[in-house]
C-alpha cells in the first residue's frame, strides 16, 4: 500500500496495488478511512489526527505483511 498526503484534494489517502484482504480492509475502515472508487483508494480529510491515523495503518498493514 502507498500513503499519499492529496493537498489539493485537502485527503490522505491509502491506496492499495491489488484488492486488499479483508483484514487490511478492516484495518483501514476502523482507522477512519473511507473506500472511493473515483481515486481508486480508501482516504479521510486531512487533519493532525488523520496524518497518526495513516501512521498507524502503514505499522500495522506491515505487521501483515502488506505494506
Amino acid at each position: 500500500s502507498d500513503v499519499e498526503f492529496n493537498s489539493p484534494a485537502d485527503r490522505v489517502q491509502i491506496a492499495f496495488r491489488r484488492l486488499p484482504p479483508v483484514e487490511a480492509r478492516q484495518i483501514v475502515k476502523e482507522a477512519g478511512f473511507y473506500c472511493s472508487p473515483s481515486f481508486n483508494c480508501w482516504q479521510r480529510r486531512f487533519t493532525k489526527k488523520a496524518e497518526r491515523a495513516a501512521y498507524d495503518v502503514s505499522c500495522k498493514l506491515a505487521a501483515l505483511h502488506l505494506h
